[in-house]
């Protein structure tokens, strides 16, 4: 046999073979035709749900299909024809509810492709989804940092697509034994509740540490050291005894937890006239350790302000 009609042949072979695949392709294809298409009853019995209620999606917005209003459908939605339109008969374009339909009643017909065949029925447009929250952190904090929203905790956000929301919460707090990690415990839930009554919460838990004696800081002294000395002529608030308040002085830091409890005892001493020199002991217990300590802070009352001092009343 010949060089060319070896290639004579093997050209034959390569178009047959293709032939054959564009055949076999053309039978998938009218076969997988013949399978999608379904012969419709034009005598069947239709009926229409009324009085649907349709809830609006994710972002406000659905579609009415078929689906949505037959009952016992026997088609696809794809062979059915569907209009949304008000009492008066205006159209909705393209059947798309928004939220400007919520709370609204619609006449809807469904009609089947091809045949002189349809039903009705009325659908109510609802907002059933619930708002989202978010950014809603658990945080630990120190003992007399502020746990009011926005401040050291921060204040969850909350969106809905179809209205406006309102955020509020409330807190439950659980003060621990002395075992325990932290001293309190604060759980507040949040609620978002939109403008057609849908909820959704969110948990946000506050850790509040265990303050320890070595975290408390006294207040200073006034003895033109630490701070100046207070004048008789300013206008202090003053104790039963003379001396000036802790209100006007200061309280030892680190005491905001029920573990460390303090007390004061005061000495005073007279000087000149009017002049006193006050002697504030402080006492700082720590009740899950025992531990105490104490602390003296020295507060001066004088006639003559110092040169060169101001003094606020």
């Amino acid at each position: 046999m010949n060089k060319s009609l070896l290639i004579q042949q093997f050209n034959g072979f390569i178009s047959l073979k293709h032939l054959r695949n564009l055949l076999t392709l053309a039978i998938l294809v009218v076969m997988n035709t013949q399978s999608k298409a379904q012969t419709v009853d034009c005598n069947a019995i239709m009926a229409c749900n009324d009085l649907v209620q349709i809830s609006l999606g994710t972002n406000c917005t659905e579609v009415v299909v078929a689906d949505m209003i037959l009952e016992g459908q026997a088609y696809p939605n794809s062979y059915y024809n569907v209009v949304v339109s008000t009492a008066n008969g205006t159209p909705i374009t393209n059947n798309l509810l928004t939220k400007a339909n919520l709370g609204k009643t619609y006449n809807v017909v469904v009609t089947l492709s091809g045949c002189d065949l349809s039903c009705w029925g009325n659908i109510t447009v609802e907002d059933k989804l619930p708002p989202v929250i978010t950014n809603c952190p658990s945080v630990t904090l120190q003992c007399g940092q502020p746990t009011t929203p926005g401040t050291s905790v921060p204040r969850p956000s909350a969106s809905d697509a179809c209205s406006s929301v309102t955020l509020t919460s409330i807190d439950k707090e659980v003060v621990s034994q002395c075992s325990a990690q932290y001293v309190k415990v604060i759980t507040r839930t949040w609620t978002a509740t939109d403008a057609y009554g849908n909820k959704t919460t969110c948990e946000q838990i506050i850790n509040i540490t265990r303050p320890t004696i070595d975290d408390v800081v006294f207040p200073p002294n006034y003895d033109d050291h630490d701070k100046p000395v207070f004048s008789c002529t300013t206008n202090l608030k003053l104790l039963p005894n003379g001396a000036p308040h802790p209100d006007v002085t200061g309280y030892p830091g680190g005491t905001d937890c029920p573990n460390i409890m303090y007390f004061y005892n005061d000495v005073i001493f007279p000087i000149c006239g009017a002049s006193k020199k006050v002697l504030r002991q402080w006492t700082v217990i720590d009740w899950c350790t025992g531990r105490d300590t104490v602390s003296a802070q020295i507060i001066k009352i004088s006639r003559y302000r110092p040169t060169g001092l101001r003094f606020s009343s």
